[in-house]
């Protein structure tokens, strides 16, 4: 398959008819997401509360000296958010596990792979990004016996499904993220750094299931349709 035949293919999926299905299994796969949030509410939990807390705080003219309890929240609520991200991501997977309490720690091991890599590699996508390559990469690892040879592997794969879908990704990146950007510009234009990436991780934990839902059908269905592209038969 040549690269511009591919993006002629992807962009098929906007057709009125392909679009509605689309649209119709990506709403019921954001619904039943958010309805698995209740195994996680305590990550949500901690955003929310690094978020408030500096509000309060002030609020109440109790502000701890120096400026290292900021730095402390934004810690927590980034490894938070990075949880959340990948809890939803397993979440919105298609599995033959009932996804409960056991369904989600059995994921867990997983998640170590990212924050080692978070750690060596924090310009990637840290401390809050919903990147498209960050979701592909979580779901192809996933996919796979998850062996750290298939770490590598999946990160390769993520990089040319974008390639590949690139006209398909780019119309849908800005559907996704020009209104949050737009609303967060807005809403945290006058906060400093730290209170504003505590307030975009506390408004992204709200819409997280929404992106990440969207980008996965994308991933099922282009994993189907160009099946070669990552795994040789």
């Amino acid at each position: 398959m040549t690269l511009v035949q591919s993006w002629i293919d992807s962009l098929t999926l906007l057709k009125p008819k392909n679009a509605q299905l689309f649209i119709m299994v990506t709403v019921k796969s954001i619904i039943e997401t958010y309805k698995l949030i209740r195994y996680w509410w305590w990550v949500i939990s901690l955003v929310w509360i690094c978020f408030y807390a500096p509000i309060l705080l002030r609020a109440f003219d109790f502000v701890p000296e120096g400026g290292q309890w900021i730095d402390i929240l934004l810690t927590i609520s980034s490894w938070a958010y990075q949880l959340m991200f990948f809890v939803t991501c397993m979440a919105t997977r298609p599995s033959v596990m009932k996804k409960d309490y056991t369904y989600f720690r059995a994921q867990m091991p997983m998640f170590l792979y990212l924050v080692l890599f978070l750690i060596f590699f924090p310009k990637v996508f840290w401390p809050g990004s919903l990147s498209q390559w960050h979701i592909f990469l979580v779901l192809f690892f996933a996919d796979s016996d998850r062996r750290p040879k298939n770490f590598i592997f999946s990160m390769w794969y993520s990089l040319k499904m974008i390639i590949y879908n690139y006209p398909l990704l780019v119309i849908m990146g800005i559907c996704l993220y020009l209104p949050v950007l737009l609303f967060n510009n807005i809403l945290f234009v006058n906060l400093d750094s730290p209170n504003k990436i505590l307030a975009m991780n506390f408004m992204s934990s709200l819409v997280l299931p929404i992106g990440i839902c969207t980008y996965a059908n994308v991933y099922i269905k282009k994993l189907h349709d160009q099946f070669d592209l990552y795994f040789a038969r």
